[in-house]
């Protein structure tokens, strides 16, 4: 991967990036000089030296996935990035580790079980605007009006929450769309837009099936006027959460890569908690990662049989936890990008006129470089790339808000 593994203590290797969301675009929000470092699990670690058998866990955030904000969760897509990406190095001093998530004194105010599912079809195909940030997925026209997409759930899950996202654009008259969900139907109209400054309608609609066989069948049906009009699949969703924030049925969750606790009504509660549910190994983990850039590692007590308990304390973040047996084989493998060339740009000092330019393009900035520092002006110029703010600002991942950051930082 580029590091001398064989020469390096394995106590000093270091995890940096800002995970799968994007930067804030906010004013007020203050600029950090590098990405946060992320603690992470090194297995065999103690002796200072790499073996056979010692690898390293950590948490990677998607850049599409779910956050807890208002009492509910709700979806995001990072606009900027469709892969997170972590930058992994080694120092003289000792890397962050996974830590324990401290424990309370005082009294448990309620226990909590149950687990919530949160499913997202989004595929951004087509900018209509060619322009900005809206972005639809699988179109409805003259190539197909019917399409099918089905979603397994987990076996406890008896029946969901779908939410649909529908853009259409009808010519000269009204259409509708019908989506067959698990056998229920629903039918919806859809007005013609008005003239050529309404390019299209939105729709967005929310309705609870039951679930078979394991699955969620949902199919889409665009009935249209005419072969002029047209439509696009903005997204769907799929919760098993319901209106008033109830949980699930006891259920038994199996420890995987990817198997998220998530509680609505649990995470509301800013009291001592604890969280009660039945595993199928005992070999399990659990990590909270509600804040990605710091997850910790939860103490679980055996109740009874296979049944689990970890205790939350008060008002600290508790909405979304990750499940997970050390022993299996099923962990997502990180790709290598490339090995970076050390680099401290935040710190170079404070630059008068900065140039900011793709690797092609170095040469004609140098030699603006050159007549910027050269009397009469004698600006202090620094010539650098995209990239080499994003290593820094945001982890190694495309977000224009690192450049916003790094001249701020200036």
């Amino acid at each position: 991967m580029g590091l001398d593994v064989q020469n390096s203590d394995p106590r000093n290797f270091q995890l940096f990036g800002i995970q799968g969301a994007e930067l804030s675009q906010m004013n007020y929000s203050s600029p950090a000089p590098q990405s946060p470092e992320i603690p992470i699990f090194i297995e065999g670690e103690s002796d200072g030296k790499w073996d056979d058998g010692d690898y390293i866990l950590f948490y990677g955030q998607s850049t599409r996935d779910w956050i807890f904000s208002a009492d509910e969760y709700r979806s995001f897509n990072n606009f900027y990035a469709v892969n997170t990406t972590l930058i992994l190095g080694s120092d003289a001093k000792k890397g962050k580790r996974i830590q324990d998530q401290p424990g309370f004194v005082g009294a448990i105010t309620t226990t909590y079980s149950g687990n919530e599912i949160y499913l997202k079809h989004d595929t951004d195909l087509v900018n209509p605007a060619g322009m900005g940030r809206t972005w639809f997925g699988e179109k409805f026209g003259n190539e197909t009006t019917n399409r099918s997409f089905i979603t397994n759930v987990p076996s406890y899950v008896d029946s969901v929450w779908v939410k649909i996202a529908f853009a259409a654009t009808m010519i000269d008259d009204t259409g509708s769309l019908v989506v067959n969900a698990n056998g229920k139907y629903f039918r919806y109209n859809l007005r013609a837009i008005y003239g050529s400054y309404e390019n299209y309608t939105y729709l967005e609609r929310v309705f609870r099936v039951p679930v078979v066989g394991g699955a969620v069948n949902l199919q889409f049906k665009l009935n249209r006027p005419n072969t002029k009009s047209y439509g696009f699949l903005d997204f769907f969703e799929i919760t098993s959460s319901s209106p008033d924030k109830q949980p699930s049925s006891k259920i038994t969750i199996t420890p995987t890569s990817t198997s998220f606790i998530r509680h609505a009504q649990m995470a509301s509660d800013p009291s001592n908690l604890a969280y009660e549910f039945a595993s199928s190994s005992l070999n399990c983990k659990v990590w909270n990662v509600s804040v990605p850039v710091l997850p910790a590692s939860m103490t679980l007590q055996p109740v009874s049989g296979s049944k689990l308990s970890m205790l939350l304390k008060s008002k600290t973040d508790h909405h979304t936890f990750i499940c997970f047996d050390p022993n299996a084989n099923d962990f997502l493998k990180p790709k290598l990008i490339k090995v970076l060339s050390n680099q401290n740009i935040a710190f170079q000092g404070a630059y008068e006129f900065v140039i900011i330019t793709h690797p092609n393009f170095t040469k004609a900035a140098n030699a603006l470089k050159a007549f910027r520092e050269a009397a009469p002006t004698n600006f202090k110029t620094v010539v650098i790339t995209p990239q080499e703010i994003y290593n820094e600002f945001s982890g190694g991942m495309q977000d224009l808000v690192a450049i916003r950051n790094y001249l701020r930082w200036q």
